[in-house]
């Protein structure tokens, strides 16, 4: 497994899709099991910080 990045800027699902190597849908619904945790951005915009993804495939 690669580590995600070390940017502090939050990613967009697509980018998150992207770096997991799934779809942004399979990203949404890591997110609504609770498996990966994002934060929201407005009313609809969410983001999910690189120190979330590095959680998410420590548990993986």
């Amino acid at each position: 497994m690669k580590p995600a990045p070390t940017t502090a800027r939050p990613m967009n699902l697509k980018e998150a899709a992207d770096f997991l190597g799934v779809t942004d849908r399979t990203v949404r619904n890591y997110i609504a099991q609770g498996r990966l945790k994002a934060h929201r951005v407005g009313p609809k915009l969410l983001r999910i910080t690189p120190d979330e993804l590095n959680r998410f495939l420590e548990g993986t």
